[in-house]
């Protein structure tokens, strides 16, 4: 699996060593990161507020936006989009497109020099889908280095006599969501590098230690099928932990990935005496330790394909580091909420996950837009802005706002479940301006519903349009 546009997936650096193994609060690093101090500069919907691309423009006066959140039903398909005059023009487009019938929306358009220019249901709480891992990835950004790495480690807890473990051999998992079974990054390489390591023979047991998380595998309020989006959680993960949906493995995903493990030795001519078990040891012999690429790689990835295994586990890891505790998504969510705090923007969501898989989640569009805004000046905003998806370029937009107005001039995130339709992020107009926007719609929307995104698409480009 490729990961990101910060290096290859195999970009990791695996050791064998045979230093003591103490446990500690974190694998990845031996200091906790603090918070950085955000950058919180005022007036979030004036058009004098700065952007990092293009510095600080005239304020003009905010138009004072609509109230309205539930989408009307219109009785005409629009023209195809032409050169509009205003950003409320497009809006007044997009109220009376029929596509859209039957849906609620929250829409905030922020244009520099301008402010706050167009806005529907612009303080509705609507679900947000994948555009929640917009706010999973500023919690990423304010409690991890990007250029660290989660470990897992392999520790051999008796004495190795002629390549003879005389003991048990732990795995200790560490949070890498993309470890696979086979391939360059995978549980085949560990157990390569534990033979590299001399090891010939094991008499005890296998164990696993999960205990950087907890047990707790699928996340409040996912809908019945989550199995189909994402695997059951644990901190030693492999292929994602949806290699198979056979209810014991469901149910104990870290065991069975130990077995992984154990067939991985058994097949390079080194067996073990014991069974797969859960345990753990504060002592012995560290054997292997294991990089994953790094948390920007990883955060890429996130934002790139909407992986919502690699959110759920960063939520779980900041709790584990914020809480010293076995990490667990309501205290990584209560984490992620306290930096959003402290980006002087006022927080009125309900947040339940880190992937937007569940239907607890609630937020408006215009906080949305204004924690887009907010984020891009963070001494991180560069590294948050680039992790989105190109227009025109990119998978996760794939090709949608590829025509000539709009390809390669808009950084975002879109979202999408059976009752959700959303998109928030950058664009650049015509004129030069920046534009910060989202757009979120609910309602019956099954994956078949491609009108939805068509209208929407279009809206942007009329945006995108703008002389300025």
């Amino acid at each position: 699996m490729a990961i990101g546009s910060d290096g290859p997936a195999d970009d990791r650096r695996s050791a064998t060593t045979t230093t003591a193994y103490h446990p500690t609060t974190t694998t990845a690093s031996p200091d906790l990161r603090p918070m950085v101090d955000p950058v919180c500069p005022p007036s979030v919907d004036a058009g004098s507020f700065p952007t990092s691309a293009l510095g600080r423009a005239p304020s003009t006066t905010e138009p004072k936006p609509s109230s309205t959140t539930a989408t009307p039903a219109p009785s005409a398909t629009p023209a195809p989009p032409t050169t509009i005059a205003s950003a409320q023009e497009a809006l007044d487009r997009l109220r009376r497109d029929p596509r859209l019938a039957g849906t609620t929306m929250s829409l905030s358009v922020w244009e520099q020099g301008l402010g706050e220019v167009a806005a529907e249901g612009p303080d509705t709480l609507l679900i947000p889908a994948s555009n929640q891992k917009l706010i999973t990835a500023i919690g990423v950004l304010s409690y991890l280095d990007p250029q660290e790495r989660l470990s897992t480690d392999v520790i051999a807890t008796g004495p190795i006599d002629d390549g003879v473990l005389r003991g048990d051999l732990v795995v200790v998992g560490g949070g890498d969501p993309v470890l696979q079974r086979a391939g360059p990054h995978s549980v085949d390489q560990i157990a390569q590098l534990l033979v590299d390591s001399g090891l010939k023979q094991v008499d005890g047991r296998i164990l696993v230690d999960e205990g950087r998380y907890d047990t707790v595998r699928a996340g409040p309020a996912w809908p019945t099928d989550w199995l189909e989006s994402i695997g059951p959680m644990s901190a030693f993960a492999v292929d994602h932990n949806m290699f198979t949906k056979d209810r014991t493995y469901v149910n104990d995903p870290a065991k069975g990935n130990g077995e992984v493990l154990k067939y991985a030795l058994a097949v390079r001519g080194v067996p073990v005496g014991g069974g797969v078990e859960h345990g753990r040891t504060d002592q012995g012999m560290r054997l292997v330790r294991y990089e994953s690429p790094t948390v920007q790689q990883l955060l890429n990835e996130m934002l790139l394909i909407s992986d919502n295994f690699i959110a759920e586990l960063f939520v779980k890891e900041i709790a584990f580091r914020q809480t010293k505790q076995s990490g667990t998504t309501a205290a990584g969510v209560a984490a992620i909420r306290a930096a959003l705090a402290k980006l002087c923007v006022p927080i009125t969501s309900v947040d339940a996950d880190g992937s937007g898989l569940s239907r607890d989640d609630r937020r408006s569009a215009r906080e949305f837009r204004r924690l887009l805004q907010v984020a891009e000046l963070q001494p991180w905003g560069e590294t948050f802005v680039s992790a989105l998806s190109i227009s025109g370029e990119d998978r996760a937009l794939g090709g949608r706002l590829a025509g000539p107005s709009t390809a390669g001039k808009v950084r975002a995130k879109g979202g999408m479940l059976s009752v959700s339709r959303t998109l928030s992020g950058y664009l650049t107009t015509a004129g030069g301006r920046q534009v910060v926007f989202s757009i979120l719609l609910n309602g019956p929307l099954p994956a078949s519903n491609r009108k939805v995104e068509d209208a929407t698409e279009e809206f942007l480009t009329a945006l995108a349009g703008l002389p300025g």
